[in-house]
């Protein structure tokens, strides 16, 4: 059993977090595209929420099972 990292963990915690962030900030540029810039197709900001999306809900999952996989 190894010691308990807490620098390791308060880094993967943020990190976490700013992967959340970034997604969410994805949604919120491809929300601001379809409704302020008229010349940016329809397509590229569906693409961009779903991307987000993605992101926000999927990217931290696999981080912390790398994570987990790593640590054991």
């Amino acid at each position: 059993m190894s010691e308990f990292d807490e620098s390791k963990a308060k880094e993967r915690f943020m990190l976490l977090n700013l992967v959340r962030l970034a997604g969410i900030a994805l949604v919120l540029v491809a929300i601001a595209f379809s409704q302020l810039a008229s010349n940016v197709p329809a397509a590229l900001n569906i693409v961009l929420g779903l991307m987000g999306m993605g992101i926000f809900f999927f990217w931290p999952r696999r981080l912390a099972s790398q994570w987990k996989s790593d640590d054991e």
